[in-house]
């Protein structure tokens, strides 16, 4: 009994062991198959959406007309090819935010040259001829004489003036050179406000197309299924109200199928308007919304990276400095200020040989002693200002962050409903499959192939507003990173 213990021992001891070895082994290379599986399946899920618009049948043609194919044979002229780089190029060129983004940079421009102008030299002339009745030579400085006069005095000369030193205005300036660099900063996002847009509006003209084409193949199936009941009346195996059901299915699809060429009108309205296309032109997209796998990001790097890039940060950061400025030039205006005025020209009794060569120079220092509270009042107008701008800065680090995070849970959590949507169509195309089979061998009505129909249409336009929702949360991303024009579709094949 002894021997047989340590028997017993010593075997669960060296089956423990291989064990211990197995999984030691087996968790080396875990990550590395965690991230195979992932690329597996990112791959799955592109062949699954590649079948699933294979079925549907090809072409994205959108048109106004009731038939888009005949209308686009009808009217070549009118047909137009779109991707969406093209339709981002056409919607950064006529949208209207990019275009007053544009003139907002001429308008900063100006106030720049206004706040230079004031450092800069001024020259201008000036010309009078006055008639003097009377004047008092004592009052002008001579110690005798009498009044003078009547006379006439003609002058005309140009005058200079230039400031020497002035920090207030040099501050003013050095304000209105970062309101240029954030126009252009705000031209910049509103670039890529106007790629959002557009994309937005590009993707929702593909939702809309794909659930046109998604009705259509429903309205198909139900024709078949319909005409199927009818052979199964003739031979006895139907009853009128298994055709008259079927009918019925028929008529429900082509009406969805009409309010699904409603859409199709709106979407490509909403897309002709953001990319300034002629409401006349038939368009042929050229990308689509098969599956685009997004490679896996850390959120705290991405959180960092669209700290660094977003364009609103930089508008909040130049802004802080331009506060700062405003608030030195409040402050400098209670220093001196020092101004050189000069002028030449000529002086006498008439624009005759009287007239000589006359001029002055004159250095000007000016420096406010008491102004009732007035630069104290705007030097707490400019610190409260310089300080909301901070405060702006601060909040808007956090908006950035959360922004991020959201779009990185929106992401994933997209990619898990792209994924069980089409687990759901696979499952419904199976589940129509077998209540065919039924009704055609007869075991009962066609109630189970109706209920079925209506699970696959909609399984169908539940995965296509699962992509789109998914190629959303993507655009989302990109944008929530300071990184919209990076955004793609894979190509339609056409």
């Amino acid at each position: 009994m002894k021997r047989f213990l340590v028997f017993l021992s010593a075997a669960v001891l060296i089956l423990s062991g291989t064990v211990l070895a197995t999984v030691a082994v087996g968790s080396g290379p875990q990550n590395g198959g965690a991230a195979e599986k992932e690329g597996a399946s990112g791959e799955r899920d592109q062949k699954i959406s590649k079948e699933f618009f294979s079925g549907l049948g090809g072409g994205n043609i959108l048109s106004h007309a009731i038939g888009a194919a005949k209308s686009s044979e009808s009217s070549p002229g009118l047909l137009m090819d779109l991707s969406l780089e093209r339709a981002i190029e056409l919607a950064c060129e006529t949208h209207l935010l990019t275009r007053l983004a544009e003139e907002g940079i001429a308008g900063a421009r100006g106030k720049e040259w206004q706040a230079a102008s004031a450092l800069l030299p001024h020259i201008g002339a000036e010309s009078y001829l006055r008639r003097v009745g009377k004047e008092n030579l004592k009052a002008m400085g001579f110690k005798s004489g009498g009044m003078i006069g009547p006379f006439t005095v003609f002058d005309a000369r140009f005058r200079m003036t230039q400031k020497l030193l002035d920090l207030s205005d040099l501050s003013s300036f050095q304000a209105s050179q970062i309101g240029v660099r954030i126009a252009k900063h705000e031209s910049d996002f509103a670039m890529q406000k106007v790629i959002f847009l557009a994309s937005l509006a590009y993707l929702e003209a593909l939702r809309a197309q794909s659930e046109l084409k998604a009705a259509e193949a429903d309205v198909e199936l139900a024709q078949r299924l319909f005409a199927q009941a009818e052979r199964q009346q003739g031979v006895g195996i139907a009853t009128g109200v298994d055709v008259a059901r079927a009918e019925t299915r028929v008529a429900q699809e082509t009406l969805r199928a009409e309010k699904a060429k409603t859409d199709v009108h709106d979407a490509l309205i909403s897309l002709q308007r953001v990319t300034g296309v002629p409401y006349e032109t038939t368009l042929r997209l050229k990308d689509s919304l098969l599956y685009v796998e997004e490679p896996a990001r850390d959120t705290e790097e991405s959180a960092s990276a669209a700290e660094e890039n977003r364009i609103e940060m930089q508008i909040a950061r130049e802004r802080v400095r331009m506060a700062w400025y405003q608030l030195n030039g409040t402050r400098f205006e209670s220093l001196p200020e020092i101004d050189f005025t000069g002028d030449v020209g000529l002086k006498g009794l008439g624009m005759d040989e009287s007239a000589r060569l006359v001029g002055e120079a004159m250095f000007l220092i000016r420096m406010p002693l008491f102004e009732s509270g007035q630069i104290s009042g705007a030097i707490k107008e400019a610190r409260s200002a310089h300080k909301q701008q901070e405060i702006t800065y601060e909040d808007l680090k956090r908006q950035v962050a959360e922004d991020v995070h959201m779009a990185l849970w929106a992401l994933e959590t997209g990619v898990a409903q792209v994924r069980a949507s089409a687990k759901v169509y696979e499952l419904a195309g199976r589940e129509l499959q077998l209540a065919e089979n039924r009704f055609k061998q007869g075991v009962g009505d066609n109630v189970e192939v109706l209920n079925a129909q209506t699970a696959l249409a909609n399984a169908r336009d539940a995965y296509i507003s699962a992509l789109n929702d998914y190629h959303c949360s993507r655009m989302n991303l990109y944008f929530s990173l300071g990184e919209a024009e990076s955004f793609r579709l894979q190509k339609a094949e056409i």
